[in-house]
């Protein structure tokens, strides 16, 4: 871990309600200062300050505070739990994190500018265009966000009996007529091919798929 990064230390969520918790360190002044932080659908409540010894004492004494008491579950690195794109912007901003990167060719959408690019400023950036009034969920997986199709807000919580083969079919095939899973590495303004976000991104895009 690069100490002068910031680093997520535990991620949370409530599923019943789709709350999602990150909780954040910054390394102020190496492990001498460090600040302890909570980021909640892109909103930063500061805990507080101390050593990374303190720090990360009080952000496990929190996980086991939100599990016990609001009934959070603890959520893997690997499992991510996808958010709408503002969330995920700012806890990749608040990493440290300011460009996303795409191997392909105009597949990053328009930015505020109207123009097309393979980087694109994490600010500038509206995300991906989905088709058939469906929409893009994000999750952020190290130093990449993985961006999954999704239905619309108000289809998202409709049941499908799992039973019913013919229904489950239709119900993938309108979700990959909206768009394909896409894995965009992130980077630092000076240089995003320094940093691993790029192979990462081709990596993990080969494991999940066309």
């Amino acid at each position: 871990m690069d100490p002068k990064r910031p680093e997520l230390r535990a991620t949370l969520t409530k599923r019943s309600t789709g709350e999602v918790c990150h909780l954040i360190l910054e390394y102020l002044n190496g492990d001498e200062e460090v600040r302890l932080s909570q980021l909640m659908a892109g909103i930063e409540t500061p805990i507080g300050t101390g050593t990374a010894r303190e720090a990360i004492e009080a952000a496990d004494r929190l996980v086991r505070k939100l599990v016990k008491e609001q009934h959070f579950t603890w959520t893997s690195e690997d499992s991510p739990f996808f958010e709408p794109l503002p969330h995920i912007r700012a806890l990749a901003k608040k990493l440290g994190f300011e460009v996303v990167y795409d191997a392909e060719p105009g597949k990053l959408g328009h930015t505020s500018a109207g123009t097309l690019n393979n980087f694109v400023l994490l600010d500038d950036w509206r995300g991906l265009k989905a088709k058939k009034k469906g929409r893009f969920l994000y999750a952020l997986l190290r130093d990449t966000i993985i961006a999954n199709p999704t239905l619309p807000e108000n289809e998202a919580k409709a049941t499908v009996d799992l039973n019913n083969i013919e229904a489950v079919e239709q119900l993938m095939a309108r979700i990959k007529a909206i768009g394909k899973t896409r894995v965009l590495a992130l980077g630092y303004r000076a240089g995003v091919h320094e940093t691993t976000g790029a192979s990462e991104a081709a990596n993990v895009l080969t494991s999940i798929g066309n």
